[in-house]
């Protein structure tokens, strides 16, 4: 096997060591903190295999077994890079574990892509000697013309739905800080933004210039390493910040914590909800709850998340829930619209709404409401 590391095949395979690398320490890591891991892991894994395919070409590699590895399965991998980081994005949004029903579907692009080239490799090798105009070797071509321009289009398409889902909750994540670092998902979004234009320039320049095929890649991997080492240095210093270390400052206050302490702690912060219904303010954070019981931010992190269980935003949506279920049943509320009832009862997102009250009841808002007429009835 011969190997040629110029300058540009060796940044390309440290960039793929490196996502390999990081990818199996998110895969195999017992930090369940770090929400979203096994996607971003998936995310890194995508990039570090499209590095060693560069390297297959780039760095002169003369074994028959990689050039038939990766002719069989080129294009593959990709088509998962948008849904990896959707995914990723969404599960730390959101409280709760996304179901594996909806995985698959957000994964469809890359299922079907699989299913294609594993059908395409069964008929080339069924295909034998055989003639005809529908030859493995034409598919293959016509595939390849296809998938790349395919596979940019469903990373712009699942990165335009990752920003939707960041600017949705973005004012979630600002007001619970202790929790999340907006900011940071922020900036790896436009990371992958600026990597998206690059791609995009990178698959139409040899449509639109007189360039030669291959050599123009090497801008976008270049780019491809640096965007690697980033995520890997950058995404788990944030996240290990924010979603590990976080939890060693609530566990101390609960420990200093006398239980009549705790008692009048949880007292105050029930009664702000139940009988003062701080809850209906769209606008409600932390800083609110602790200007109104006078009990430090940290210390009502430290009550919810170490005594309650509950992140603050599902204890409040948990008495914002049951307030709808109230207004949802009572006859003078007939005229309003489900959304109207539950922004009227603090929520401030349709999305988060929807998401809540199923979690919540294990059903939507009109089955719910259709289940309470048949047992009224």
């Amino acid at each position: 096997m011969k190997l040629n590391l110029d300058i540009f095949s060796l940044l390309v395979l440290l960039g793929a060591c490196q996502g390999l690398v990081f990818s199996l320490f998110l895969f195999f890591s017992k930090q369940e903190n770090l929400r979203g891991k096994n996607y971003l892991g998936f995310f890194m894994l995508i990039l570090a295999y499209n590095g060693f395919e560069t390297l297959s070409w780039s760095s002169g590699i003369n074994d028959p077994y990689i050039d038939l590895f990766f002719n069989c399965f080129h294009f593959m991998l990709i088509f998962g890079l948008g849904p990896s980081l959707y995914l990723y994005i969404k599960s730390i949004v959101h409280q709760n574990k996304i179901p594996s029903t909806d995985v698959r579907i957000y994964f469809l692009p890359l299922i079907i892509r699989v299913v294609m080239r594993i059908s395409l490799i069964i008929y080339a090798l069924l295909w034998g000697e055989g003639t005809g105009w529908l030859s493995p070797m034409d598919l293959d071509g016509w595939d390849v013309i296809i998938a790349e321009p395919l596979s940019v289009l469903v990373f712009c398409f699942y990165l335009g739905l990752t920003f939707r889902e960041l600017h949705l909750h973005c004012p979630v994540l600002n007001r619970n800080r202790e929790e999340i670092n907006a900011k940071w998902l922020k900036l790896f979004l436009k990371g992958c933004a600026v990597f998206c234009v690059t791609w995009v320039v990178t698959v139409l320049s040899p449509m639109v210039f007189d360039i030669e095929y291959g050599p123009h890649f090497y801008a976008i991997e270049i780019l491809l390493v640096f965007f690697i080492y980033w995520i890997a240095l950058a995404s788990y210093y944030r996240t290990k910040v924010i979603y590990v270390n976080f939890q060693k400052p609530a566990s101390s206050y609960l420990n200093n914590l006398s239980s009549e302490d705790m008692l009048l702690y949880t007292n105050r912060i029930e009664h702000a909800m139940k009988k003062d219904k701080l809850y209906l303010d769209a606008t409600l954070n932390v800083k609110k709850l602790a200007e109104h019981t006078q009990i430090t931010p940290k210390m009502i992190s430290a009550v919810l998340n170490g005594h309650l269980k509950q992140s603050f935003n599902e204890f409040v949506n948990t008495y914002r829930i049951e307030e709808v279920k109230r207004r949802l049943l009572e006859p003078q509320n007939g005229h309003l619209t489900i959304s109207g009832i539950a922004f009227e009862s603090g929520f401030n997102s349709q999305a988060t709404f929807q998401r809540s009250f199923k979690n919540h009841t294990g059903m939507s808002p009109k089955a719910y409401i259709a289940s309470r007429a048949q047992i009224s009835v």
